[in-house]
């Protein structure tokens, strides 16, 4: 790729741009389109970002959701042979616990849908 087509791709990159406006969970297609285009099946860079730098970015925006196994996926990726940092195992039980309460609350009405009889 020539650096005139370089530089016309990163003219057209709104990526930065439009995310600060988008909810987080939109932005992870983004990012995952990013990946894609950083290096594609022939091995040629189609866009100047740096795989960590978009991991780092995936990772950040994983922090205050409830999506604690991708956002460890991630870090692992970011950080290979590194333990989990607590507060992240921490969120992952918390979520966890959060996750079968309301599993447990919802018993009836997910009984009452599963029962053919009662329908």
């Amino acid at each position: 790729m020539s650096s005139g087509e370089s530089a016309s791709r990163a003219t057209w990159d709104l990526t930065s741009q439009i995310s600060p406006f988008l909810d987080r969970h939109m932005i992870f297609p983004l990012l995952e389109y990013l990946d894609t285009l950083i290096k594609d099946q022939d091995g040629k860079h189609l866009v100047d970002y740096n795989p960590q730098d978009v991991a780092a970015a995936r990772l950040e925006i994983l922090r205050p959701t409830h999506m604690v196994d991708y956002a460890i996926d991630v870090h692992q990726t970011l950080h290979p042979g590194q333990p989990v940092p607590d507060e992240m195992e921490a969120q992952k039980k918390t979520v966890y616990e959060e996750l079968e309460a309301l599993r447990a609350a919802c018993g009836a009405f997910d009984k009452l849908c599963q029962d053919e009889t009662e329908r």
